[in-house]
């Protein structure tokens, strides 16, 4: 059985994930994961245990398109990974849906700007 997994994430511990967790509950994901914790940290417990339980099939949703990676490449490859795994990505806030013909060209745009980054040293 196919389940969609929400992921919520803020920065610091004065902030709070409502607004994302009012969200991904209204989508109606059967499982949210969420975490205080700097984008920057390399590790995350809560979204290392949710990549942990995903199968093929299953859907990843995040209300905000800049919750789920630590930088715009951790991003790109998360995504790349689920692509690789018939996993489902959608991005409320953007309309993002990995299943869609918009939503692959929406991601695959993404990509190409980061691998130009790289190339030109931008990155």
């Amino acid at each position: 059985m196919n389940q969609t997994f929400g992921y919520a994430r803020v920065s610091t511990a004065d902030q709070n994930t409502d607004t994302q967790l009012d969200a991904l509950g209204k989508f109606g994901c059967d499982r949210i994961f969420q975490e205080k914790i700097s984008g920057l940290s390399v590790q995350r417990p809560a979204l290392d245990e949710m990549l942990a339980l995903l199968r093929p099939g299953d859907t990843v949703v995040v209300s905000r398109f800049n919750r789920l990676g630590r930088s715009r490449d951790h991003l790109i490859q998360l995504i790349g990974n689920f692509s690789e795994r018939g996993i489902v990505f959608k991005a409320l806030d953007l309309g993002i849906d990995s299943a869609t013909p918009s939503g692959k060209l929406v991601i695959g745009i993404f990509a190409a700007l980061a691998e130009y980054d790289r190339e030109m040293g931008f990155f």
